[in-house]
């Protein structure tokens, strides 16, 4: 038997009338069996025996919510008032599905209110929505299946959380943050109050620019942690991240705290000044700039990121020999190609910072969601081939990952 779908819609003008007509018959056309009145009720027929036996014989209930349908429905009065109420004392019943469809504005029925909807107030992404409504018709849409995960003691969880924790520490290592998040989550999950993995979890979240989430592991991290070496790898993360969503107070907080750790730390102080810059307080950005050089003179980020400021306070010369000692430098990792690029961006040389940031995140692709957060690349956000870059590489990125999937 097919699948019976029944669409309660308001019958308004003829735009809107048209676009449930195509709906009911791109829905016939996949095999499900729609029904609209238009082509179900024949005159002399009734109307209600049509819609009370329609609901109680059909498998879902599709609700088309535009303003006036709505308006109809909370009045009590009408057709789809009436279809409305038979449709939930069903759902009271036996737990029928009313499935909400948002074509205009923003409000729902208070039947609806609390119900999941698919949403076509865009016919640019009809294509998109009908697929998913097709999909969850026949639910297709079923979560993945459970893992075989049980332990004879708790011991044993906690030695399994371990060797994950390993295996993602590898794989963060060789720069699969996918593979290491999926592997910590579940280490996580066993072992709730192993420090390491929670820091390491952070970091991986923010190489990922999921920077939001990745806020409480690091956090727990920090504050749990009795290695300092550990407390600055998690305090760096979470100083990019708080950078990253311009938070940029809190970017200078953990700089600091970085900094009272190891008053040399050639990334704290460049993620400092780099946060100076975004704020325009350009001598303190020297300032720091020129400690990282101090500790190490081929620091080749630190020579881009004073480039940047010399450039901002119209220092032109002693820019340019900046961009000099760089190019006599060799670029070790993703970083430098990254740091490489903003340089360039900010000397408004815009295709050798499109060249490096290629580079950047072919490299590492840790550098495409913090590039796109950057504001130090505001200089050519609007370069069409900017976003060529993110949509081409996030793109061949997402591939890689369903691969391995």
């Amino acid at each position: 038997m097919p699948l019976k779908v029944f669409i309660s819609y308001k019958f308004q003008d003829t735009s809107r009338n048209t676009w449930v007509d195509q709906l009911y018959r791109d829905l016939r056309e996949v095999g499900i069996d729609a029904k609209l009145y238009n082509y179900e009720v024949a005159l002399g027929e009734s109307f209600s025996e049509y819609m009370t036996r329609g609901i109680r014989e059909c498998d879902y209930l599709l609700f088309i919510i535009t303003p006036e349908a709505v308006k109809a429905i909370e009045s009590g009065n009408g057709a789809l008032a009436f279809e409305m109420e038979i449709a939930n004392a069903r759902r009271i019943k036996d737990g029928f599905r009313i499935i909400p469809i948002f074509r205009e504005g923003i409000e729902t029925s208070t039947y609806l209110s609390d119900h999941r909807y698919l949403d076509f107030r865009n016919d640019d992404n009809y294509d998109d929505g009908f697929a998913e409504l097709i999909q969850w018709l026949f639910r297709k849409i079923k979560p993945p299946p459970l893992g075989n995960l049980s332990f004879e003691s708790e011991r044993d969880a906690i030695n399994h959380a371990r060797e994950l924790v390993k295996i993602a520490r590898k794989e963060f290592e060789d720069k699969n943050y996918l593979e290491a998040q999926k592997k910590l989550e579940i280490a996580i999950h066993l072992d709730p109050d192993d420090i390491s993995s929670l820091g390491l979890y952070g970091r991986t979240l923010t190489n990922l620019g999921k920077f939001e989430k990745a806020i409480v592991p690091l956090t727990k991290g920090i504050e749990l942690t009795q290695f300092s070496s550990n407390r600055k790898l998690y305090l760096t993360s979470r100083m990019i991240s708080n950078y990253c969503m311009g938070k940029y107070d809190l970017t200078i907080e953990d700089g600091n705290k970085i900094i009272e750790i190891s008053p040399k730390h050639r990334q704290g102080h460049r993620l400092r000044a780099i946060t100076w810059i975004a704020l325009k307080c350009f001598e303190r950005a020297i300032a720091d700039i020129n400690i990282s050089l101090e500790e190490k003179n081929d620091y080749l980020c630190g020579h881009a990121i004073k480039a940047i400021i010399l450039q901002k306070i119209n220092d032109i010369a002693n820019a340019q020999k900046e961009m000099d000692i760089c190019a006599s430098l060799k670029t070790k990792d993703g970083v430098d190609f990254y740091c490489l690029s903003l340089a360039y961006a900010n000397i408004g040389n815009s295709d050798k910072a499109i060249e490096m940031l290629i580079k950047a995140i072919q490299n590492d692709s840790k550098c495409l969601p913090r590039a796109k957060a950057d504001p130090l690349f505001g200089e050519i956000r609007d370069d069409h081939r900017f976003e060529i870059v993110f949509s081409t590489l996030s793109s061949s990125i997402e591939q890689a990952e369903n691969l391995e999937e």
